[in-house]
């Protein structure tokens, strides 16, 4: 008599003990459900047979040489012409072409790849390859941009990810910053950045490369590239 009376209490703390890590797993799941994802590098660089995206673009160039710059305004369409896989990546060729007549009209440029999978999206121009996000792509994530080609260590950064962008006049509600490179001395400046948009892909990219030496005129590049218009 004395053992079966303990049965019963022990049956009820069983169940207790069940109850209470129950509601434990259950509120731990509501939790992890509240918790940011973070946001993925597709979403950045969205590519498509079909899609085609306009870019004006300013060069300066600076001949120390010569003590003078020249500037010259251009516009450059990508156009996704092509899809194909293998066991790495899906890759996309899209046609790069130039204009001189603010896209009145279009000369063939170059081929330009991209190559995507569950871990990076590189793009492949002149036969070289960069590696421009990384997924998952969250906040001051870094990573080598020239870790598919033999060019030297180049830290990529991730910045201010879900940001609001204003660019010519359009509003672009969740963007990211890629910090490609950012000091300047007394004699050089070295800069480079790229922004891309969620849904669009690459909206602005700027790039310095100058030298200045005391009493001689500045040598080097100055380069920005500005979304114009997309079919996305």
């Amino acid at each position: 008599m004395v053992a079966s009376s303990h049965k019963p209490w022990s049956h009820m703390r069983s169940n207790l003990v069940i109850t209470i890590l129950l509601i434990i797993s259950l509120l731990f799941a509501c939790d992890t459900e509240t918790v940011d994802k973070p946001l993925i590098g597709p979403n950045y660089l969205p590519m498509e047979v079909g899609k085609y995206i306009n870019y004006a673009c300013t060069e300066i160039k600076y001949d120390a040489f010569l003590e003078k710059s020249d500037t010259f305004y251009f516009w450059i369409k990508e156009s996704c012409v092509e899809e194909s896989q293998d066991s790495n990546f899906i890759s996309y060729k899209c046609i790069q072409e130039h204009s001189n007549d603010s896209g009145k009209s279009w000369v063939f440029e170059k081929w330009v790849i991209y190559h995507i999978n569950d871990f990076n999206i590189l793009r492949q121009e002149d036969d070289v390859l960069k590696s421009k996000l990384i997924i998952p792509l969250v906040e001051r994530i870094t990573w080598d941009a020239n870790s598919y080609s033999t060019l030297p260590f180049q830290r990529a950064w991730a910045l201010d990810l879900g940001n609001e962008y204003q660019s010519e006049n359009r509003t672009f509600t969740n963007t990211t910053r890629i910090d490609l490179g950012n000091s300047e001395d007394v004699f050089f400046t070295n800069y480079e950045e790229e922004i891309y948009a969620e849904g669009i892909g690459l909206i602005i990219r700027r790039f310095q490369d100058l030298e200045r030496q005391p009493e001689k005129y500045i040598k080097g590049n100055e380069y920005v590239k500005i979304f114009q218009e997309s079919n996305w």
